[in-house]
């Protein structure tokens, strides 16, 4: 599932990424002189414990002053950000843990004001239900934004960076997705619950939605030698948020998302 955006919409779509960003912000532009609007809504998660992931385009010769030095020590206030630079960088690429946006847009504000920009907006499957070539791209392009992260220069990190996996909701696909019926987004309304997207609750790989058997393959194989019900797992079937052991295979939806999962699954209560 994807929209195009341009103009104004694709202003207020990358404002809208980094608003609805509860747990995870990537921003990837090769040059940053920030928007006041842009600043303002990064401004408004200071104080939150979101992981901000950040990289633009080293200097060189050509682009001495990539980005403004206030707004990087703006960047420093940050408790839980890396800021990096990358030689050569010329994608944009702004992502949270619900969607993710590809475009021609830097992060400066001649580009928002004055240039023709286009971008496309991908969701991730951690609210919106994707069909499965969806999902192996999603694996794809999570996996060449970590290539694009390690190789990066680092230029400063702060104490609390959380530095564990990136792109969680991008990077777990599953082959048992492959007994899904490819789908148009035009269709995914329609799909019958058994063909709905869902979480491993042990590793989190998008399987199908299916309270009956919540585990990927492998670990439900695991899961038939103990049989254990009650045992906690790590990860909420409906949204692939952590659950702290607040999941198991009984009751493998976390509280907060049951109404939402028995609503969109059509699922009958605990």
């Amino acid at each position: 599932m994807s929209e195009f955006f341009t103009g104004k919409q694709l202003n207020n779509c990358l404002l809208s990424i980094i608003k609805e960003a509860k747990s995870e912000l990537t921003i990837i532009p090769p040059y940053v002189k920030l928007h006041k609007k842009y600043r303002n809504a990064l401004e408004e998660k200071v104080n939150e414990n979101i992981r901000i992931t950040f990289i633009y385009r080293a200097e060189s010769k050509i682009t001495p002053k990539p980005i403004e030095l206030d707004n990087l020590e703006f960047l420093k206030r940050f408790k839980n950000i890396k800021v990096s630079k990358q030689q050569n960088l010329h994608a944009k690429f702004y992502a949270n843990e619900f969607m993710y946006l590809i475009s021609s847009m830097n992060l400066t504000q001649y580009s928002q004001s004055h240039n023709i920009e286009f971008g496309v907006l991908f969701y991730t499957g951690r609210k919106t239900v994707i069909p499965n070539s969806q999902a192996r791209m999603n694996l794809t392009i999570g996996n060449e934004m970590i290539k694009i992260i390690n190789s990066s220069k680092e230029v400063f990190t702060s104490e609390g960076y959380n530095s564990n996996t990136l792109f969680p909701n991008l990077l777990t696909y599953d082959q048992s997705l492959e007994d899904l019926k490819s789908v148009d987004s035009d269709d995914i309304g329609h799909l019958e619950n058994e063909q709905k997207i869902g979480y491993c609750i042990s590793t989190r790989q998008l399987i199908k939605f299916n309270i009956k058997k919540p585990m990927c393959n492998k670990e439900y194989e695991d899961w038939l030698s103990k049989k254990d019900f009650n045992a906690p797992q790590k990860f909420c079937h409906f949204s692939g948020d952590l659950s702290e052991g607040k999941t198991s295979f009984k009751k493998p939806v976390l509280n907060k998302y049951w109404e939402s999962a028995r609503r969109i699954k059509e699922l009958s209560p605990f």
